[in-house]
């Protein structure tokens, strides 16, 4: 009986290691895919946010939060060669955030578009402005300003993700549980 727990557990873990691991490799493909520069500093277009967004509606925040963080570091690693510690707690909070609020409002699309919006403009225009601002003494409103550039291209693309979420799960028919 005892061994049935452990071996249960185990499974769910693997599973969700297994299924993070795969949302990572797959923000990072969709990322790389399509790069249209803004013309903004290293600021791009980037397709993995809706992963990030299905991944959050699907497997929750604690998958959002490593998908997000792992996938845009290693973006950025593999085009760069720079480590992103501004992008990395950025969107570990987006999608912390986001996996919470969706597991929430599971029928509220517009609501949760709202949400991603907020989420992505305290991610990327607030956090990653901050920690930025302070590893590299860049000042607020240069670096606020181009992270408001950042904010704008992703917010609308984090939305498509949450608009498609729904389906994508029918169709990988994927069960998800409130907790």
């Amino acid at each position: 009986m005892k061994n049935d727990k452990v071996y249960t557990h185990m499974n769910r873990s693997l599973k969700f290691i297994t299924i993070t691991a795969i949302g990572i490799s797959l923000y990072v493909a969709v990322s790389m895919f399509v790069k249209i520069p803004i013309g903004i500093g290293h600021i791009s277009l980037d397709l993995g946010y809706i992963v990030l967004a299905v991944y959050c509606y699907i497997m929750g925040p604690a998958s959002g939060a490593i998908v997000g963080a792992a996938g845009c570091t290693l973006v950025s690693l593999l085009t760069s060669g720079w480590f992103p510690v501004g992008w990395l707690l950025g969107n570990a909070l987006i999608g912390g955030w986001c996996g919470n609020t969706y597991r929430r409002h599971r029928d509220g699309r517009c609501q949760n578009c709202l949400y991603s919006v907020i989420a992505v403009f305290v991610g990327i225009a607030i956090i990653k402005t901050v920690v930025e601002c302070l590893l590299y003494a860049i000042p607020i409103p240069v670096k606020f300003v181009k992270n408001i550039a950042a904010f704008a291209i992703d917010a609308p693309v984090m939305c498509v993700g949450v608009l498609f979420a729904p389906r994508i799960q029918k169709i990988l028919g994927v069960i998800h549980k409130a907790r």
